[in-house]
Order: structure tokens, then sequence, then C-alpha cells
């Protein structure tokens, strides 16, 4: 499970309930998440969308996403959300319908005295200030219908902005817009927001943060919102008697917990200087027992459950995310906090091997999980065998291939298979002209056909024995007229028979 998954455990645990949005909401103005309606969620600057539909999101879930058809215009009449060159991140997930699709988040006066635009294509990012503008597109263009998170950031103090697709950095260097055009443009703020779009789109999660968003902060806005946290969490964590119970008597996790609180004190507030006193017992509350084992150098302050601060520096604190990855993992059914999720594996099909008696094939199979090991056998080994990840061919046939990952306290088992067809190599006869011949007695030629494989023995045989007879390779003359002579090797184990054949002509 990923470390941001366990801070948003941390969050839930500690404040009861709250999203995962709540650990990056600094700076956030205006959120607007489309659940049926424009309005924003986190404030008042709502966008009027009568009479517009709503399809399902990212996750999946029906009415989360503003439906646009082929040039759709949303104009906002809100107040001033980001003023002159200020800092600015504009973030949104948008799902496009045509190759030729596009999708628009712009601010300015409006539409028509300039404005500043974020675009959104199948290829990329585009952001213009109508003076001077930054493209910046993907390796690899994204499938139509294919939902991604598109963000543009802005430092106005450096004058730097930075194009993002699905949290990846896309833009090639940092965009530094020409002279003083960007923050002319910028200046014209940031009311009234326009949604356009061209060929039609779906757009969802929409946020507008007045400062400028970090690379990990963008690439984690981009885990948060294309997760499903329900499939993670259970409801009841909050009330887990059970597992905050084990936490507390967990001594890694204390110590882990203890580190994070005392790192920086005066940052979180949890800590108040007391009188010095005899340590006493673990108290109730699972926090107040790790101030009990840190010593008694004062009380628990319990503003802590409220201290977002605190959480987040918990939620970024690898040292306490690893003892909690441990205290779940080892309670029996992750205390009902974790539900195993599913993997799965990366199989690419096996292609038709030749055998040879050096053949070898590397055939690497990986967890989306990332655990290890993943186990290969052949179902049939008189045809294939397996050690570690390289296939053996033993003899020609067909045989299935399972391979499986065992799953863990967080993911469920796996398993899946592919057939495997093993044949021999082929090998052909040279087998040179018998020149015309005259008859007489006792007359022989030696035969030389020979093996592409190299070999042996190769037999020889006529087809009119009143004409030549053969032994091993000589042949000998027994009359005027015409024969078939056919050489033949058997061929082994690696190789297949083969045969050719040669006119003799006796005159």
């Amino acid at each position: 499970m990923k470390n941001y998954i366990l801070s948003t455990l941390v969050a839930v645990a500690l404040i009861g309930s709250v999203s995962a949005e709540c650990l990056l909401d600094n700076g956030l103005v205006a959120f607007y998440s489309f659940n049926g309606n424009a309005n924003d969620s986190i404030g008042s600057n709502n966008i009027s969308a009568n009479g517009y539909s709503y399809s399902i999101n990212q996750l999946g879930c029906p009415n989360s996403a503003l439906l646009l058809t082929n040039n759709d215009h949303l104009y906002s009449s809100i107040s001033v959300l980001i003023s002159g060159a200020s800092d600015r991140t504009i973030s949104f997930w948008c799902n496009l319908k045509d190759t030729n699709s596009y999708a628009r988040i712009g601010w300015g006066v409006d539409k028509l005295a300039g404005q500043c635009v974020v675009q959104a294509t199948v290829q990329g990012i585009w952001f213009t200030t109508f003076y001077n503008d930054l493209t910046a597109n993907i390796p690899n263009p994204l499938n139509t219908n294919q939902w991604a998170m598109y963000t543009l950031t802005y430092s106005g103090q450096s004058n730097i902005a930075k194009a993002y697709v699905n949290g990846v950095l896309v833009s090639p260097t940092s965009f530094y817009p020409e002279g003083t055009n960007l923050s002319y443009q910028l200046n014209t703020t940031a009311s009234p927001i326009h949604i356009e779009t061209y060929y039609g789109c779906s757009i969802s999660d929409l946020a507008i943060y007045n400062r400028d968003l970090s690379s990990n902060e963008v690439s984690q806005l981009y885990y948060v919102q294309s997760q499903d946290e329900e499939s993670y969490l259970a409801q009841s964590l909050p009330t887990n008697r059970t597992f905050f119970n084990s936490l507390a008597s967990n001594p890694d996790f204390i110590s882990a917990l203890a580190t994070s609180i005392t790192s920086s004190p005066s940052s979180y507030g949890v800590l108040q200087q007391g009188v010095q006193g005899i340590q006493g017992p673990v108290g109730p509350r699972g926090l107040q027992g790790i101030q009990g084992v840190q010593g008694p150098t004062g009380v628990f302050d319990p503003t802590v459950l409220t201290n977002r601060d605190f959480l987040t520096g918990l939620a970024s604190n690898s040292i306490f995310l690893d003892a909690l990855t441990a205290q779940i993992q080892n309670g029996t059914n992750n205390y009902g906090i974790a539900v195993k999720q599913n993997q799965s594996l990366n199989f690419p099909a096996i292609p038709a091997l030749t055998i040879t008696p050096i053949r070898k094939y590397t055939n690497v199979v990986t967890a989306s999980s990332g655990l290890s090991p993943v186990i290969q056998i052949s179902g049939n080994t008189a045809v294939a065998t397996v050690s570690n990840n390289v296939l053996t061919p033993i003899g020609s046939g067909s045989t299935t291939i399972t391979v499986s990952q065992a799953g863990n306290a967080l993911w469920n088992p796996i398993s899946a298979t592919q057939p495997l067809v093993v044949n021999k190599g082929v090998q052909t006869l040279a087998f040179p002209a018998i020149p015309a011949q005259t008859y007489s007695t006792f007359k022989t030629l030696t035969l030389k056909a020979t093996s592409s494989a190299k070999l042996t023995p190769i037999t020889y045989s006529s087809d009119n024995t009143a004409v030549a007879i053969v032994s091993n390779n000589i042949l000998l003359l027994q009359g005027k007229g015409t024969s078939a002579i056919t050489a033949t090797q058997a061929g082994n184990v690696y190789f297949t028979p083969a045969t050719a054949t040669q006119t003799l002509i006796v005159k």
C-alpha cells in the first residue's frame, strides 16, 4: 500500500472523518467537483451551468463530471479569486471524446479582451497568454475517452510556468514568459472563469489554488484524485479499539510517533512543557500513552486532533508510515482497516520456441503490486522446464506455463497461464545431382549427401534395383534405365527428419 494511503489513514484515524483532499487544501480558493452542479465545494464561487448534463467521473462515479458537447461555453460571474501576477495552480480532469477535441479553462476580463488559457488535448497541455505560450506534448498521445489530469502551475516571483499531465512534468523546460506579457495578462485577474470545449468532453475536479504547487504536491494531488479511498479504508476505523490498543503497545510504532512529535514541537503545538514528575502509566488514549513512554516532559495537548500541521507532518514522515504499515500488516485481517486489493500480472505471450541443445528463453513476469517472488511452473516437464524465470525446452510438443503471486496482508493472490509450443528444428539435406552413367559391370559411385544439422547417418535407397542398388553410401550399377535415389536422415530430439532425391540415368 502506498505511503499516501497511509497518510490518509493517519488523518482519518486522528480526526475521525476527513477526505484525502484535506491534506492538499492549503491555498485552494475554489473547487468544482461537478457532482450534479457547478457549485464551488469549498466556497460560494458557484458557476451557473443550468441545462447541462453530467456523466461519470475518473473514478466511475455517476453524475460527477460536467458533460460538454461541441462548442459549449460557460462563464462565471464570481468575484476575484486570484489577483495580479500572483502564484496560482489550475488543475482539472478531462475526458476528450475525439482526437480533435480540446477543453479549455480560461480566465481574464472577458473572452474578447484577452485571457489566459490552459488547454487539454490528447497530445498534451497548452498554456497561452495570447502573447506567449507553452506547448508541452506527452511522449505517447492519450486515447480518446480516457481520463487524464491536466495541471498548470505558475510562480509569480520567478515568472515560471510548468505543465503536468497525470501528475508528471511534461514541459521540456521551465517556461519563462516573454517580458511582462504574462504578468500583464495575469493582472487581468482570474475572473470570470471560462470553460470551453470543442468536439465534446467531460470535466471533473477543477481546482484553483492561489499558490504554486510543487512537483511532489501535483503528483500527490493526482494520486488522491485517481484513487477510490473507500477501497482502502474501513468506515469503522475511527472506533477500532483493537487496532489502537495494538498501536499503543507497539514499541516501534510508539518510538516512530514520538520522533515525529518531538522533531518540531514548536510547529505542531503538541507538547506543552510541564513540571518533571514520575512517569505515569500508559493512558487510555493511544497518543497519551505515547507521551508517557516518551518521558515526564509535559502533558498531552488535545488540540492535536485538529492540528493540521501536525497531521501533515505525520503523513510525510517515512519512519512513522513504515511503522504504521507494519502494524496494519501484522494484524489479523489488517484490523479491518485495509481491504486487500487485487493485483495483476504483466505476463507477455510466450512465442513458439524451437528446441536446440542450448536453447533458453527468459520469461520475465511482474506483479502490479511489486511483490515477489512470482512463481512459474510448467504443466508438462517433458516439453519445457522453468527455473526462476528461465524456460528450457526439453522436447517438442505443448505445455501450459502457470505463473502465480501469493499476495500478502494487503494484496490478494493471483495466477495466470500462457500456452507454450516447442517445435523441433528443421534440417535439410544437400544431395548433389548424380551425373548420367554409362553401364559397365561392377561400376560404383559414392553418394555424398550432407545434413544442415550435421546429423548422421544418412541412408540411401533406390526405387529401381534393376538399375542400381545402394549399400551404405556406395551405389552399384545393375543395368540400363532410370532410378530415383533417395537420401534420408532420421532426425533426433532436436531436429525433424529430412529427405532429398536425385534421378540416376544409366545408358
